[in-house]
């Protein structure tokens, strides 16, 4: 496989990666890992090429939207548990 080629498929599965979390919101677990996935290839094309794609931007930025909107909803739901003094983890 080319050079040209390599970098043309890590940009584009970065950015459909990134794309992806979000209907994925649904099955939190795979919009998570999309994400993820999608900041890797970010930073690997980065590795890869010296200059920027605005694939790879615009799936990076998002992959980080996507996870600090997950990170700050599972803080939510920990906040609002712990004022009506629910605790998941403690047996009945």
């Amino acid at each position: 496989m080319k050079k040209d080629d390599k970098e043309k498929l890590v940009s584009l599965g970065c950015l459909l990666l990134g794309i992806l979390a979000y209907p994925f919101t649904c099955k939190w677990y795979l919009g998570i890992a999309c994400a993820v996935c999608s900041v890797i290839l970010g930073f690997y094309y980065g590795k890869l090429e010296s200059r920027s794609d605005r694939k790879v931007i615009a799936g990076l930025i998002l992959s980080i939207v996507y996870l600090a909107i997950t990170v700050l909803f599972v803080a939510l739901i920990g906040l609002y548990w712990s004022k009506l003094g629910i605790n998941p983890w403690k047996a009945k």
